[in-house]
């Protein structure tokens, strides 16, 4: 993950967890091209 531009607003990069446990195991990844809010992808495993 990398602050870009704009005085430190603007993020590049992703940041990725799985998740075990609870209900049913998932894995999110948030995805920051360039800007200040996510894609967000959510799957089931």
């Amino acid at each position: 993950m990398q602050f870009k531009g704009d005085g430190g607003k603007v993020l590049d990069g992703t940041i990725g967890l799985d998740v075990d446990g609870g209900e049913f195991p998932y894995a999110v990844k948030f995805n920051y091209p360039h800007r200040m809010e996510p894609d967000i992808d959510l799957t089931c495993r």
